[in-house]
């Protein structure tokens, strides 16, 4: 039911409207892990799919895609930057996005890449953190304090 009810409200979204803005648009990503996850969870519960699927699937899709995109976002606002997504943001939601699809289809057909998943991305973490650190470590460009 919750895979439904949230695929429900997903489709409700002007997806095709948030294309062109990467910060916006890796929130939509980071939301639509969340009816895969929970309908691999109930599949999992009738033993249709391996359960940890949709563990991966809501713990490195869902989460890891959240916590990138909104970290992305919240660094460039609170350091008085332009809400422009830097190459290095679209660079690690792909990374996120991409080893977290390989995780649940690990778990899925038993396969070796769930190494691979991981690697990939952890990957996404560090070039975020690559891309953000100077942004992060540096004063605001507004010249506002905080």
């Amino acid at each position: 039911l919750a895979a439904v009810v949230l695929a429900a409200r997903l489709g409700r979204w002007r997806v095709h409207r948030a294309l062109g803005d990467p910060l916006v648009w890796s929130l939509h990503l980071g939301y639509a892990w969340l009816p895969i996850g929970f309908a691999l969870l109930a599949l999992g519960a009738f033993d249709a799919v391996p359960p940890i699927a949709g563990l991966h699937a809501l713990g490195a899709g869902a989460i890891g895609t959240m916590v990138m995109a909104v970290a992305s976002r919240v660094a460039l606002g609170h350091t008085g930057r332009a809400l422009a997504a830097p190459p290095s943001a679209v660079a690690a939601y792909a990374l996120v996005t991409t080893g977290a699809a390989l995780r649940v289809a690990s778990a899925l057909v038993g396969a070796p890449p769930i190494a691979l998943g991981g690697a990939v991305w952890a990957a996404a973490f560090a070039v975020f953190a690559a891309g953000y650190a100077a942004i992060l470590v540096r004063p605001r460009v507004d010249g506002a304090t905080g």
